[in-house]
């Protein structure tokens, strides 16, 4: 199963989880409500659901036989969210490049602005509370930037292999601090965990499933924390 899934702090963050939830509820998505929550489970410290957008509009067509005829068009957006008490406080799994719309909503509910906030954890960091976590894991790849390679200039390392190439790295920084902007990661056989972990608290996951990416929020969580 492959996935892309996200990260977010909320500004402001404390969350009335059971009052949100009713919120929501007010909210579902439904024949009168083309944008709107299906929310699917109630925790004391999170909620977990189903944000959806119907989108429809007319589409003008040129047929040469026919002439212009119009077309009646409806697309239906959807992605599954996670809002919680505690970091990360939003998670989203498979989420259009833009969120405003379910940033809004979110708004609503609460009754005020909320902002989303990029997590300041790096891939290393995160790769750490994983091994941490889990044990050792395999660094199939790694992409870090903005290595000097002199006074003026400045270099992309991509390395890839079939072990692990962080012990590879130092040769090409020479010692200079080279922050990994992207990870790819898997476990020993026989497991099937091969995730690729970005900047900003996302992940892309290859071979997982929900158990996968409950594990990569809770080291994500703790590595945030470890951050400050």
């Amino acid at each position: 199963m492959k996935l892309r899934a996200r990260w977010f702090g909320l500004s402001p963050d404390d969350i009335a989880i059971r009052a949100l939830a009713d919120q929501m509820q007010q909210r579902q998505y439904g024949r009168r409500r083309a944008v709107g929550f299906q929310v699917e489970e109630v925790r004391k410290k999170y909620i977990r659901g189903t944000f959806i957008e119907r989108i429809e509009w007319d589409d003008t067509i040129e047929d040469p036989a026919r002439g212009a005829f119009e077309m009646h068009r409806v697309e239906v957006r959807r992605f599954g969210f996670r809002v919680s008490s505690e970091v990360p406080h939003i998670e989203v799994i498979d989420p259009p490049r833009a969120l405003g719309v379910f940033v809004s909503n979110i708004s609503e509910c609460l009754g005020c602005d909320v902002r989303l906030s990029e997590l300041a954890v790096s891939p290393a960091d995160w790769v750490r509370q994983i091994e941490a976590e889990s044990g050792k894991v395999i660094v199939n790849a790694i992409t870090t930037r903005g290595v000097p390679i002199s006074a003026t200039a400045m270099a992309t390392i991509a390395l890839s292999g079939t072990e692990d190439v962080r012990k590879f790295l130092k040769r090409f920084t020479d010692g200079a601090r080279a922050p990994a902007e992207r990870m790819s990661i898997s476990y020993p056989a026989p497991s099937k965990w091969r995730v690729e972990l970005l900047v900003g608290g996302r992940a892309t996951v290859f071979d997982g499933d929900s158990e996968t990416v409950q594990a990569l929020r809770e080291c994500l969580a703790r590595a945030q924390s470890a951050t400050g």
